[in-house]
């Protein structure tokens, strides 16, 4: 909340006092005080819903804000469900203690799009706020399997009250709308803006959103994904959280294709989860795959159904570390028993005329995109003599049809249609069991007490959580489709740097210089930021060894260098002492030398100074001329490639000056 105060600074915003009690009823109006929000998003169509914590000032406690802009053309808002959920006394929900409209915060967009048909215009939206007294953690924070199995009974328990007591079909079932209370760590089930009541579902009155597309896409039934225009139903609620405690499992759970992270840190962890690309594709298919079909409608579920109908799991778990099966492995492997007879009692046959096909299309509220439409392309037929009368089925003609096959139905089978028809049912008699709460009421039931309502033992089954396997992953759901331009909407590592990169310069009026980034082969894991990071670790010490290597050679060299040149010191004839005022003079340069003609006469000091200063340009060479201007000095000649302006004397240095004293 207090985070960034610069760029989100603190709000004070009054609503009206909801009283479910009637103790607060004298009181008309509450504030409150927000700041950064802790979930939101930056589209500026639909219901842009942002969740602040805010600050109650008259109780001084935290409590939920929700921001969100409502469609007017709903029968019902968020309010008035959970004023109808306390009503019937429904548990385990979130408490209303203030919240309504802002009248004056109406869109308008829809006004200036009135020649647009119905079905194109977009509605008209209003803003609306409600605070809640419950403050939620997240469903993935739990402890450990017998935790999220006791939280998901709880919305669970939540749900079925509300349908059975208050005739509200939630209709978004998903990891962020299970919430765990911070203050007693129960279960509550939040979220009713899109929920519906049962009397408007009989009666086929329109949704809270005018295309009638409701819940998360990773949570929502198979039955609902294949068939995009299928009414809500109580069966797809309690479907889908059977796929919420499923991304859990395989999320924090151990199975056969769990990452392996050869250190206990979460850099390791993470490199684990990037080169886990059977676990990324599983869930990515599993979960997210959509395949557009209309305008606003996406179709998906393959994955799901295909594992409903097997009635298991998609990939087996491993037993704890004491041998035992896990409880959510348990309740995984008895649910999908439950999908899979409840799909089986249905006749596909039925939904049929809820398919979506090309053309079809859905409110522009839910839509991400609307491309324009134009004349159909032209269809190029094929000329006549190619239909069907390539040379090569003749000869294939005439070289086989005298032949006898081996399969036992005969050629015949080859020209017969053939139909696709799903596996033999397993089940003699098999029955809807999820068109009510009671199967899987006992499912839930049935991890925490045996067939006499006695309390089970699970200690032994508790903490067997593991880290986060979908650490870091981008490429998992919707972060990288591609836009509306064809680039990934996932901005990549350099693009992040690059940025960051322009922002300092923007604050400090000096670009930086970016260091070069080394080449590394890619794996096979998302290129995500963690990876780059791990990458460059690794790749660290083996410049840091080629570093050490390459200074160690230019020390050597520098040593040799010397050494050499004590020897022709050596060798030379010592010089022959001078008397008088000339014995002051110092001897002439090497540059000297050469200007006179005649051949440089190395001495001591020379010989060292020459060595220090090629020693100091091997070690930092700011220009390419430099070495070639040190070695003219030292050898007296010029290389061929160096110009005759990059033959000045470098500076002498402080060790040169020293040994001219000192001789």
């Amino acid at each position: 909340m207090l985070d960034d105060q610069l760029s989100y600074p603190i709000y004070k915003v009054s609503c009206p006092t909801i009283s479910l009690d009637g103790s607060e009823a004298s009181i008309s109006e509450k504030t409150y005080l927000i700041g950064r929000y802790a979930f939101g998003h930056y589209a500026p169509v639909g219901r842009c819903t942002k969740g602040y914590p805010a600050l109650d000032m008259q109780t001084k406690r935290l409590v939920w804000f929700k921001d969100q802009w409502r469609c007017a053309a709903r029968p019902h808002t968020e309010l008035d469900a959970y004023m109808r959920l306390h009503k019937h006394h429904v548990t385990y929900i979130a408490t209303p203690v203030a919240g309504g409209d802002v009248m004056e915060h109406r869109t308008v967009t829809q006004d200036y799009l009135a020649h647009l048909a119905d079905s194109w215009r977009p509605s008209e939206r209003v803003h609306t706020r409600l605070v809640t007294k419950e403050v939620g953690r997240l469903l993935e924070t739990y402890k450990d399997s017998w935790e999220l199995l006791r939280v998901c009974t709880e919305a669970f328990f939540a749900h079925q009250e509300a349908w059975e007591e208050a005739r509200i079909l939630h209709r978004d079932i998903s990891i962020g709308n299970i919430m765990i209370d911070t203050q007693t760590g129960k279960g509550f089930l939040n979220d009713w803006d899109l929920c519906k009541y049962r009397e408007d579902m009989e009666t086929k009155r329109p949704a809270s959103e005018p295309s009638g597309i409701s819940g998360t896409w990773a949570f929502k039934s198979a039955l609902a994904l294949r068939y995009p225009r299928k009414p809500p139903e109580l069966a797809d609620d309690l479907e889908s959280f059977i796929h919420v405690i499923t991304f859990l499992a395989y999320r924090f759970h151990d199975h056969e294709l769990s990452s392996e992270p050869l250190e206990d840190t979460e850099d390791a962890q993470i490199t684990a989860n990037a080169n886990n690309p059977e676990l990324m594709g599983l869930v990515s298919v599993f979960f997210y795959a959509q395949k557009r079909v209309g305008n606003g409608f996406y179709k998906g579920g393959g994955l799901k159904y295909h594992m409903i109908l097997s009635g298991l799991p998609p990939v087996p778990f491993k037993p704890l570390k004491n041998g035992k099966r896990s409880l959510v492995e348990t309740f995984l492997l008895k649910a999908y028993q439950l999908l899979q007879e409840h799909y089986w009692s249905l006749d596909e046959s039925e939904f049929a005329e809820y398919a979506a096909h090309e053309g079809d299309c859905a409110a522009p509220d839910e839509v991400d995109y609307v491309a324009t439409s134009g004349p159909p392309l032209p269809l190029v037929e094929a000329p006549a003599e190619y239909l069907g009368q390539d040379p090569i089925y003749a000869s294939m003609w005439a070289r086989n049809a005298r032949r006898t096959v081996k399969s036992s139905k005969g050629k015949e089978v080859f020209w017969k249609t053939v139909v696709r028809k799903k596996p033999s049912c397993p089940f003699d008699d098999p029955q809807p069991v999820l068109e009510s709460h009671t199967d899987l009421a006992f499912l839930f039931l049935s991890i925490a007490r045996d067939e006499h309502g006695n309390d089970l033992d699970l200690q032994a089954y508790r903490d067997d959580k593991r880290f986060d396997q979908f650490l870091n992953w981008r490429m998992v759901c919707y972060l990288d489709r591609k836009g509306k331009t064809g680039q990934w909407k996932t901005p990549s590592p350099s693009g992040e740097s690059g940025a960051k990169r322009k922002r300092e310069e923007e604050d400090t009026g000096e670009a930086p210089k970016a260091p070069k980034r080394p080449t590394v082969p890619r794996t096979g894991g998302p290129r995500t930021r963690a990876l780059v990071k791990a990458e460059e670790q690794a790749v660290a010490p083996q410049e840091a060894a080629v570093k050490k290597a390459a200074t160690g050679k230019r020390k050597s060299a520098a040593a040799t260098a010397v050494g050499r040149s004590m020897i022709t010191v050596a060798k030379a004839a010592p010089p022959q002492k001078a008397t008088g005022p000339q014995s002051k003079k110092k001897a002439p340069t090497s540059r000297a030398a050469s200007k006179k003609g005649n051949k440089p006469q190395p001495t001591k000091t020379a010989t060292k100074a020459s060595a220090s200063r090629k020693a100091q340009a091997s070690r930092k060479s700011p220009s390419p001329r430099r070495p070639a201007a040190v070695k003219a000095e030292v050898t007296g000649r010029r290389s061929k490639t160096a110009k005759a302006k990059a033959a000045a004397p470098p500076a002498p240095t402080r060790r040169s000056e020293r040994l001219a004293k000192k001789s």
